[in-house]
């Protein structure tokens, strides 16, 4: 039987490799019906495209125009914003920022930390870059600044980390700083360590001895990173499956009230064990927007409900009922608050909407 299997499929790849040879023979010698006699004197229905090189072809923006078109994009102004209420509005509380200040942006990039400083209403602001962005940001080496010591109040960079000599960059810092001013970089969130590493760089400065006034990077980045660690110390776990005797349901669940920081939405997370192991977890934006805790966690636990029934279904066309009912574990801290201050009366056909099945 097995040897009559593998002459058929044999002979089925011989044919497959038979017609798309054919196939390939006809295509390349038929020939389309667009070509044209290489004898025709005028060929005027033929169109080349011009070189992209050919300077004719382009039309130069001026400078205000294409600085215009960049400051008006989301992102551009969401990293104004981000720079302008997560760095310098708290250096304006700690007194270290103020209007007259002369500050200099190290590695400014494309000019979001200059152009939020100015917006603050800072006069003197100076940004540095190998690649320059004017009217932001001028050329200069950040490693070789070309500035006389102490010309500046204030010296600014969020790229210290992307420096190829870290510690000539914090010097150059140091040196365009007058006598009492203050150096101040922004970093990822990070440990002790990495804490201790950064201020080390400044030998010159004193506030490192009473622990620096380390900003934070934009919080989507943050974000990002911690996922990034997060799978970086959990490589090595995952789920261990055990023989169980019983076939008992089991979930637990809980939410994030408006974790999401743009529009306020809740998330929704559970799990499902089936005896000892898990079976089912979920991890889920809600939909719409909770005013309250409870709210969310109702939505989280009707959400769970749905799942358990589904698998207690699966389960019986398994032939392997389930005869218990299933517990689910919650947090009911916000359930029995709101009992005690007597508010649940307030909206009692919401909350029984959304837990009815």
């Amino acid at each position: 039987m097995d040897r009559e299997i593998e002459r058929f499929l044999k002979r089925l790849s011989f044919v497959a490799i038979a017609i798309a040879s054919t196939t390939l023979i006809l295509l390349f010698l038929q020939t389309p019906d667009t070509c044209v006699p290489s004898d025709a004197p005028l060929k005027p229905h033929l169109r080349f495209p011009k070189s992209t090189c050919d300077f004719t072809t382009r039309i130069h923006a001026p400078l205000h125009k294409k600085n215009q078109r960049l400051w008006s994009t989301r992102d551009w102004n969401s990293k104004v914003q981000s720079f302008s209420s997560a760095v310098f509005l708290p250096l304006r509380r700690l007194g270290i920022l103020a209007n007259h200040s002369k500050v200099l942006c190290v590695s400014a990039g494309a000019g979001h930390e200059v152009a939020a400083l100015s917006g603050s209403g800072v006069e003197d602001v100076t940004g540095v870059e190998l690649v320059d962005s004017p009217p932001l940001v001028q050329r200069a080496d950040p490693h070789n600044l070309p500035f006389f010591d102490g010309a500046f109040d204030l010296a600014f960079s969020a790229r210290l980390d992307e420096a190829l000599f870290p510690a000539r960059f914090a010097a150059e810092m140091e040196r365009t700083v007058r006598s009492g001013g203050s150096c101040v970089v922004a970093v990822a969130e990070c440990g002790d360590d990495e804490v201790r590493e950064v201020v080390g760089l400044f030998r010159k400065s004193r506030s490192g001895q009473n622990g620096p006034g380390l900003a934070h990077e934009h919080p989507y980045w943050q974000l990002i990173k911690r996922i990034l660690r997060y799978i970086s110390c959990t490589l090595s776990y995952g789920l261990h499956l055990h023989k169980n005797s019983t076939l008992d349901l089991t979930a637990y669940s809980d939410s994030d009230w408006g974790g999401d920081p743009d529009n306020r939405k809740s998330t929704s997370g559970f799990c499902v064990f089936l005896g000892k192991n898990l079976v089912l977890w979920s991890s889920k934006k809600q939909s719409v927007v909770a005013r309250s805790n409870t709210k969310a966690e109702y939505r989280t636990m009707s959400d769970l409900v749905a799942e358990l029934i589904w698998v207690k279904n699966l389960l019986c066309e398994l032939k392997h009922p389930v005869f218990e009912l299933p517990i689910i574990y919650c947090d009911n801290l916000s359930v029995m608050l709101w009992l005690q201050i007597q508010y649940f009366t307030q909206s009692p056909s919401v909350l029984k909407l959304i837990c009815t099945l």
